[in-house]
């Protein structure tokens, strides 16, 4: 399979993992996209818009957490702001690591 194709394979998966989030917020390690590790480089406005998302802006972020390592997540900016998309990370790390 060619790398373009499994682009679109993992971003289509991304997408739907977050339409199972409820378009607000998911994290890498909650998707079993191909591009988890990737969608930090990525323009996910442009590539969601292309599945037919029509809701706010999405941010991507990611953060080195000394216990866990480096996760990145994105989320609707017009649902949650950095700091909410933060915390929830930050519940998430600690339920993994407790």
């Amino acid at each position: 399979m060619s790398e373009e194709k499994e682009n679109l394979l993992g971003i289509e998966q991304l997408f739907l993992d977050f339409q199972d989030y409820g378009y607000s917020y998911l994290n890498s390690e909650q998707t079993s996209s191909e591009v988890r590790d990737r969608f930090h480089r990525m323009d996910i406005n442009k590539e969601f818009s292309k599945l037919g998302y029509e809701g706010g802006e999405i941010i991507c972020i990611g953060h080195t957490y000394p216990t866990y390592g480096v996760i990145y997540w994105i989320f609707d900016s017009s649902i949650m702001s950095p700091k909410e998309s933060r915390k929830l990370t930050d519940q998430f790390v600690e339920m993994r690591t407790a």
